[in-house]
């Protein structure tokens, strides 16, 4: 299994359902990270392919574009399954999240409340699930009858010092966002304390709403007002289902499997 990071509560999830999955199978797991990096994303495929393992379960790094190992492990008798962020590619085996769903409760429920000013903190364009944010975003905001306009879409490569910028860009605005809708927790954690430490009170002059459900947020004091929920355990689990049937059928169909995400208030 190659993950970008084997500490977001995200991937926590998707480890022990594959890991269960493996084990009713007398398997064992083998785990790498890639930190999103490529260099090092290529140097576990490599290692996994010289110790011949049987399958690998995937989800690629924000950096990777170079997808030729999906061919040279395939030809190599050793099947790839990808979940959450997953290779626009058609004859693959892919789990994933409908983006889309989430989307549209979150922009329905800001509208609802009358916001009229509502920006999306995206991810890196490299990815494909930061295009289907956006595609979904203006879908539903054009549903709406709102004005879209492409200052609204902030652009972050992730990073904390990324994400304090996107909050910067926001809170120059002439006509401030009062509602963001956010890439995923940890993006949604570095806004909220930018908004904090520029006099912004939480759930009061801003709203936010993020993908991903950080176990913590029914800690704190001011959560989001909603998360997406993205079921990384159900489609961690699909997808390990998937592998061990390529495992001992090479020549099963190539299955692409959709969840849809769901607004969690």
């Amino acid at each position: 299994m190659i993950l970008p990071s084997l500490s977001e509560p995200f991937f926590s999830f998707a480890i022990s359902e594959i890991e269960n999955v493996a084990s009713a199978q007398r398997y064992t797991v083998l785990m790498g990270q890639s930190l999103d990096d490529p260099d090092r994303e290529e140097q576990i495929l490599k290692t996994f392919k010289n110790h011949r393992v049987d399958g690998i379960l995937m989800s690629i790094g924000k950096k990777t574009i170079n997808l030729e190992f999906i061919e040279k492990l395939e030809s190599s008798g050793i099947p790839v399954v990808f979940f959450d962020c997953v290779p626009s590619l058609p004859n693959i085996n892919k789990v994933q999240s409908d983006l889309s769903t989430g989307m549209n409760e979150a922009v329905d429920a800001f509208v609802a409340r009358g916001h009229k000013v509502i920006a999306l903190v995206n991810g890196p364009k490299t990815l494909p699930a930061s295009e289907d944010r956006k595609v979904a975003y203006l879908s539903a905001m054009k549903r709406n009858g709102m004005d879209i306009l492409e200052k609204n879409i902030i652009e972050t490569d992730l990073s904390t010092e990324g994400n304090e910028k996107a909050m910067d860009s926001i809170f120059a605005m002439s006509e401030r966002p009062s509602a963001i809708i956010s890439f995923n927790d940890f993006v949604t954690l570095d806004l909220m304390k930018a908004a904090r430490n520029k006099g912004l009170v939480l759930n009061q002059d801003i709203f936010f709403i993020s993908y991903a459900n950080y176990p913590l947020w029914q800690y704190m004091e001011n959560p989001p007002m909603g998360r997406i929920e993205q079921f990384p355990g159900m489609q961690a689990r699909k997808a390990a289902e998937i592998l061990f049937e390529r495992i001992e059928n090479s020549d099963v169909a190539d299955q692409q499997i959709v969840f849809k995400s769901r607004l969690v208030m």
